[in-house]
């Protein structure tokens, strides 16, 4: 036998605003969140603010989900870069110890 689950009206949700009573529906699913006004790393306001509404309706999940498939891949970096990435350090490194060695062994001034 399949349990019947209860029905909420947007006018259940908004009997349910406060700090003593506290829903929210996130995805079609309505949920007590009153114990954990506290616990919210967000802060308190954030879930109050959101009490006898829809936190996230349909549209922002969809929206959201559209904006993070329309990020492009990262671009492949090319061969010619990956070696400038490297002989530009080498080449630098042996610029100084060049120098340092031409400073070293040069005769002091007087």
């Amino acid at each position: 036998m399949v349990e019947e689950k209860p029905l909420y009206t947007v006018e259940d949700l908004s009997k349910h605003t406060s700090d003593k009573s506290c829903w929210l529906a996130i995805r079609g699913k309505v949920y007590d969140v009153t114990e954990f006004l506290e616990e919210h790393p967000g802060g308190y306001d954030i879930i109050l603010t959101s009490t006898g509404t829809r936190a996230e309706d349909e549209a922002a999940v969809k929206k959201r989900a559209e904006k993070e498939a329309a990020v492009p891949p990262p671009k492949p970096v090319s061969s010619t870069m990956r070696t400038v990435n490297v002989l530009l350090p080498v080449a630098l490194l042996a610029v100084a110890v060049g120098l340092n060695y031409y400073l070293s062994t040069r005769p002091a001034s007087s």
